[in-house]
């Protein structure tokens, strides 16, 4: 009865133990990466509502995810038409895999995710030449010099404004490659509550390489 007792309170302890968010036990081994017997449910839930918050385009609610809340400053919507139109289909393009599992590093814990999005800068570099094709097409094409150039001998806004935004979608449509990064999140454990540590590798995956 003792025997079956002292089992009993060894148990006990052990759940309280493997219950507790901030405990995890690894193994380690010369040369090899450390293993995790027991990872802790909230950290991964945390990288995954991150990452959709991402993927939704909800980058406060990303943020509220990070630790220390950062500004990523890349939520603020472009002011013109056309680098909105590149934004919103970048962020429409962006996806997640988390790869393998969570794992132990020497400050914490770590998941690798892949980020798949459009490349902005393949869809933009023939923004210019394909605009200025299409300028020409224009002038050629046009029945009367009035639909073209305004009292000044200019070009009318209007017509810039149609031809940089056919120009816009023509890239959208024929210039578009994907890229696939695999990005480390680490993993902080403050205020009772699992926190994804926004670090630049990160900060350039999800903006396509235009964060500050």
């Amino acid at each position: 009865m003792k025997i079956r007792s002292g089992i009993s309170a060894v148990f006990a302890v052990l759940a309280a133990m493997v219950a507790a968010a901030s405990v995890f036990l690894v193994v380690t081994s010369r040369g090899r990466q450390p293993v995790l017997l027991y990872a802790p449910e909230e950290a991964k839930l945390c990288v995954e509502e991150m990452m959709e918050a991402i993927c939704d385009g909800d980058f406060v609610s990303a943020a509220g995810l990070m630790y220390g809340s950062p500004d990523l400053g890349i939520a603020r919507e472009p002011e013109d038409a056309v680098n909105k139109t590149f934004w919103n289909a970048f962020v429409s393009s962006l996806d997640y895999e988390l790869v393998g599992q969570l794992y132990a590093t020497d400050t914490g814990m770590a998941q690798d995710v892949k980020i798949i999005s459009m490349e902005l800068a393949a869809a933009t570099e023939k923004l210019g030449q394909r605009a200025e094709e299409l300028l020409q097409q224009g002038m050629e094409q046009a029945a009367d010099t009035s639909e073209i150039y305004d009292a000044s001998n200019g070009y009318k806004d209007s017509f810039v404004e149609s031809v940089i935004t056919q120009a816009a979608q023509d890239a959208l449509e024929e210039d578009i490659r994907y890229s696939y990064r695999i990005v480390t999140l680490q993993l902080v454990y403050s205020g009772d509550q699992w926190r994804v540590m926004p670090n630049r590798e990160l900060l350039n995956a999800i903006s396509g390489g235009t964060a500050g």
